[in-house]
């Protein structure tokens, strides 16, 4: 029988052949093929498994090939596989005729999946989304996995997934007697995360924040401590729409290589939001590592990724971000290998605009020289801050307690979905989702503007030095602002001014910020 397993070596790894070998010599069980780390020690967990689920080991020398041998393995989920050669190699499988018979079709070979535990219990696994995807790919149809793993695993259209406890169960799949597991009815799923009805926000920071969540747009926030920039960053989600089931299943890829997807039911469906930690290092942010793991930035594609604090960042940090942003995508190169990840998310990040933090707060004395304030916004650098599309300042302000925050939710949510629903029918014939999206050619088609308003962007460009990514930007946000007001047609000058506005802000927030008070 042909039996197959994976290796998540380079996070969306490469399908293994299991091969076995007894021949005569003291009785050994060895493993070749590059084995490292958790497969080297397969050898004890196996042993131990067969004996104490009533199977025998074969008194004479057996080897255990995983093939091909170039490609590092050094995943507990080969445990399974190599059991299930042993046992075929010694006649310790009783098959149902008819089971046999079409267990031995299968060319591409069958998938085993599963770490041992001593007694012959199987455990969940990492990887198992990623390599029944793989699988599929190459025409392999059974799949015999962990049954903490068969909800993410039956995600996948074209696959029979068996789902087994320990060893024993077997049993009843080589005899036919076990029933594959079904993939369960979708159930709704609902954004349970924070949201703006508990936030008492003005009506551009509001508009703002609908015009983010429904374009995917990047945005920084900046201003005094305690004016809600970090409030307002995690509530974005809250706006967005759920992963449809393309980007669902690319997502939940991602999460089930890096160990992350185990205990979710079924794909992720909605918009991840990773916030990683200031002293976060680029490994952790871009990813690679000895095994080739995803960082944040992949982690968040189809969804969010949120820098508080963003000066507080290495600034190497912060500058392998830029050609992700550009390019929706993170290739990762290391002696021993070549990753390319998707990275296609939205970008938010906050800021203080001085070290101490008191800068504009009301009641504190700020203790920084000119010269500080400017030194910590140059920590981002411009080709960060050229990346942002909008910029949004946020000060001290007095607030209305009669004013009833969550119809204000309401409407920023209905507003994003309005804008949602516009971009679906004018890209659904096209390879895009989100006006976040366009390059210059598909901007020229889907965004009329007037004579008289090219003249004005024109103006603002000398004016203010504008590049043109700050232009295509800024026609991005205009579309966007559009779609929010159901205008399909010519961009309008308000809309572009405001677009101006929200693009100017990161020029220079400092100064920017001073203009406002």
């Amino acid at each position: 029988m042909n039996i197959k397993s994976f290796s998540l070596t380079n996070s969306f790894g490469h399908i293994v052949s299991v091969e076995c070998d007894i021949t005569s010599g003291i009785p050994s069980l060895n493993i070749i093929g590059l084995p490292r780390g958790a497969v080297k020690e397969a050898d004890s967990r196996v042993r131990s498994g067969l004996i104490n689920s009533g199977f025998s080991l074969p008194g004479r020398r057996v080897v255990i090939n995983l093939y091909p041998a170039d490609i590092v393995k050094d995943e507990s989920l080969f445990d399974l596989a190599i059991a299930v050669k042993i046992l075929d190699q010694t006649s310790q499988i009783d098959y149902d005729s008819a089971q046999r018979c079409e267990f031995f079709q299968q060319l591409s070979g069958i998938m085993f999946l599963g770490e041992f535990h001593l007694d012959g219990q199987i455990g969940g696994v990492n990887g198992v989304l990623a390599a029944v995807i793989e699988g599929v790919k190459q025409g392999i149809t059974y799949f015999v996995v962990p049954s903490q793993n068969c909800s993410e695993a039956s995600a996948v259209d074209g696959a029979i997934i068996y789902g087994v406890e320990s060893l024993n169960d077997l049993k009843a799949f080589f005899l036919g007697v076990s029933k594959p597991y079904f993939r369960k009815a979708n159930h709704h799923v609902e954004y349970q995360g924070a949201d703006f009805s508990d936030c008492y926000i003005n009506d551009r920071s509001s508009f703002a924040m609908a015009v983010l969540a429904a374009g995917r747009h990047n945005g920084l926030f900046f201003g005094p401590p305690g004016t809600g920039k970090s409030m307002l960053a995690r509530r974005i989600p809250s706006l967005m729409q759920l992963l449809d089931s393309e980007a669902a299943l690319e997502t939940s890829k991602l999460y089930s290589a890096a160990g992350l997807l185990r205990h979710h039911d079924g794909l992720i469906r909605i918009p991840p939001f990773r916030e990683p930690h200031h002293s976060s290092s680029i490994e952790s942010l871009v990813g690679g590592g000895s095994l080739a793991s995803p960082g944040d930035i992949s982690l968040a594609h189809n969804g969010i990724l949120f820098l508080d604090e963003l000066p507080e960042f290495k600034p190497s940090v912060i500058q392998s971000l830029r050609e992700p942003i550009e390019s929706k995508k993170v290739v990762i190169s290391r002696v021993a290998y070549k990753l390319e990840l998707p990275a296609d998310f939205m970008l938010i990040a906050t800021m203080n605009l001085c070290p101490c933090g008191n800068y504009g707060k009301a009641g504190a004395n700020c203790i920084c020289s000119y010269y500080q304030k400017r030194s910590y916004i140059n920590r981002v650098g411009g080709a960060i801050l050229d990346r942002f599309d909008l910029g949004l300042c946020l000060a001290d302000e007095e607030f209305d307690l009669e004013f009833d925050p969550s119809k204000n939710h309401n409407t920023m949510r209905d507003l994003a979905q309005l804008g949602i629903s516009i971009q679906q029918t004018r890209f659904k014939d096209s390879k895009i989702k989100y006006n976040s999206q366009l390059d210059f050619n598909l901007v020229k088609k889907h965004s009329m503007i007037s004579s008289d308003n090219e003249r004005f962007l024109k103006n603002e460009t000398k004016k203010n030095s504008f590049s043109l990514r700050n232009l295509l930007s800024i026609i991005k946000i205009a579309r966007t602002i559009e779609d929010l007001q159901e205008n399909n047609t010519q961009i309008s000058r308000e809309s572009l001014e405001l677009a101006v506005d929200f693009k100017k802000a990161l020029l220079d927030p400092l100064n920017y910020y001073n203009l406002l008070k």
